[in-house]
């Protein structure tokens, strides 16, 4: 959520040019990318279902901060304001409050796929509280594009999204979309964060998990940030004292790793599936991204995700979220 995302080390982070990541991937390099499942999105793709649709929330800077979806509304919604517009961009609510005054901002900026940049205008929201970050059910917004792009307008640029909300079923196949500040990690480059953590909690005289078959306890949790399988909570008060002593002392290293956020990622997955290896995966930025299914359909709004590094739970997604009737 929204609030999450501000966490102590991204402050600076963010603020630092993002590095040109390879091509690299799950999808190129399975055998090397076994935690981290994601793939990038590449140029031919990105002008195809259900890519094109996606859209990049961005700041005044042109940075993307979230992501977003056109999505083309049945006929019967067609009509908001007195436009005779059917399409909307739908977002997570928590990504709609840049001015910080714990309400949706009246217009945002976002950016296709194509690298234009419009502004977009307030409909409607959930009822999920930015300010507490409560209601998470209700993390959901509509944007309405300006009169100009009409759907007949925008049908030769993107294929907006088609919502299907109701279809959704838990454990369905699918695909989430959208951006986000981790970099895409190979196995090898999760191994070094691990190492690199260890590492500092041994130069700091800090506790340091004990192994059983390369295992961490369950009780080294609290202390360590350290999971039983060896994913690493970036949430983590430990983790995050290590994180802003590393960027500190080796800027480029976290800086290669959490700037990713201008590249556009896909992850196959099943949602809300008990298979752990079928998991979406996602980071900071992909938040008010789509979840797709095979027939290129919007089933629900991407609203959280875990923050850790490797292991089963490696940037699991956590909550998908899906708008009331009155948008589908």
């Amino acid at each position: 959520m929204m609030p999450s995302i501000r966490f102590l080390f991204l402050s600076f982070l963010l603020c630092v040019p993002p590095m040109v990541t390879g091509a690299a991937d799950h999808c190129t390099n399975p055998g090397e990318y076994t935690a981290d499942r994601r793939c990038y999105v590449t140029d031919v793709q990105k002008t195809q279902k259900p890519f094109n649709s996606v859209v990049a929330l961005v700041d005044d800077k042109g940075k993307v901060y979230c992501t977003g979806t056109v999505v083309a509304l049945r006929s019967v919604f067609y009509s908001f304001n007195n436009q005779d517009s059917s399409l909307i961009i739908l977002t997570a609510k928590h990504c709609t409050d840049r001015n910080e005054d714990g309400q949706p901002d009246q217009t945002l900026k976002v950016m296709l796929q194509n690298n234009q940049q419009l502004d977009v205008t307030f409909v409607k929201a959930g009822n999920y509280n930015i300010s507490d970050d409560t209601n998470e059910d209700g993390d959901w917004a509509v944007y309405q594009l300006p009169y100009m792009y009409s759907a007949e307008y925008m049908q030769k640029n993107i294929d907006p999204a088609e919502a299907f909300f109701g279809g959704f079923r838990p454990g369905v196949n699918g695909s989430l979309i959208g951006y986000g500040l981790l970099k895409i990690m190979s196995d090898a480059e999760i191994e070094e964060f691990r190492q690199r953590y260890l590492d500092y909690l041994t130069r700091n005289n800090l506790s340091v998990p004990k192994t059983e078959d390369n295992i961490y306890f369950e009780s080294d949790y609290k202390e360590t940030g350290m999971l039983i399988d060896g994913g690493i909570d970036t949430t983590h008060k430990q983790v995050l004292a290590f994180m802003k002593s590393d960027h500190k002392n080796n800027p480029n290293y976290l800086t290669s790793i959490l700037s990713d956020n201008d590249k556009l990622k896909v992850s196959k997955c099943k949602y809300l599936s008990n298979d752990l290896d079928n998991m979406c995966q996602s980071w900071g930025g992909n938040s008010g991204g789509g979840y797709f299914n095979n027939y290129n359909s919007i089933l629900c709004v991407h609203s959280k995700g875990k923050r850790i590094v490797g292991g089963y739970l490696h940037a699991a997604t956590s909550d998908c979220v899906t708008p009331d009737s009155t948008y589908y």
